[in-house]
């Protein structure tokens, strides 16, 4: 049930923080940046959302879950790369580093981007 994480979601999106990342599968997340759309909410904003939240490393249990999240968390805190892997669509342009698409070739993330998070 998506209804739960909108109400908080939407509470806490127009604010200024600098992590808000949402657990859940692709299905939950698009019914629910639907609903947001609805609403009244920009593309830009859901795109500030970590969405599902953790790092991708095909988690499947609790802990790996937890430590996917905690690490995403450290790489935002630390300002290293945010990749861009929320299925959404975000429309930022691919990064022109080549170190970083060095990085977005040998990890195979063909549609999607590797960006530093410093040029948000």
């Amino acid at each position: 049930k998506y209804t739960d994480d909108k109400l908080v979601l939407t509470q806490l999106i127009r604010n200024n923080y600098k992590f808000i990342g949402v657990l859940g599968s692709l299905a939950k997340l698009k019914t629910m940046w639907t609903a947001m759309h609805k609403e009244g909410f920009s593309q830009k904003e859901l795109n500030q959302v970590y969405a599902p939240i953790g790092i991708a490393i095909k988690s499947q249990t609790p802990d790996e879950i937890a430590i996917s999240i905690a690490a995403q968390i450290i790489q935002v805190k630390n300002h290293y790369l945010q990749t861009c892997l929320n299925g959404f669509g975000c429309q930022k342009p691919p990064h022109k580093n080549r170190v970083l698409q060095t990085i977005q070739k040998r990890l195979n993330l063909r549609g999607h981007h590797l960006q530093c998070i410093r040029c948000f």
